[in-house]
């Protein structure tokens, strides 16, 4: 636990990675799009991604540079006719289940990775909207 008592600035530009070493953190969602079915989430552009499913989508994740361990976010959007599905790469999924996608007309999921350098981890938070 940690006590603050006297007001303390925190510069959230940067963040000290377990290396010590620090880090530009990003605010600003990538956009990514799907074509022909198929989408390639670069997380070497910035760990926050964003796409809207206008087909149903075949994922590739690209890992981010170092620090491993730092979470990954891709924010799914279903389009206006929604019912779109993922398949997803490998995965080592929270409990052991390969999550399903809302389907609903503009339906937000957020998936949450975790690359630690040979394997990616992952849970998806289901139906924002």
């Amino acid at each position: 636990m940690v006590q603050i008592s006297t007001p303390t600035t925190v510069d959230l530009t940067t963040h000290a990675a377990l290396t010590g070493t620090a880090h530009e953190a990003s605010s600003t969602f990538v956009s990514d799009s799907v074509s022909t079915n198929a989408a390639t989430v670069d997380f070497t552009a910035g760990r926050l991604h964003v796409i809207t499913l206008d087909a149903a989508c075949t994922f590739t994740f690209t890992p981010p540079a170092v620090p491993t361990g730092s979470p990954c976010i891709l924010k799914i959007i279903q389009d206006g006719t929604g019912g779109r599905i993922a398949t997803w790469p490998t995965v080592e999924w929270y409990l052991s289940s390969e999550p399903v996608l809302s389907t609903a007309i503009g339906a937000v999921d957020i998936l949450q990775l975790l690359w630690d350098g040979t394997v990616w981890y992952g849970t998806l938070m289901r139906s924002f909207a």
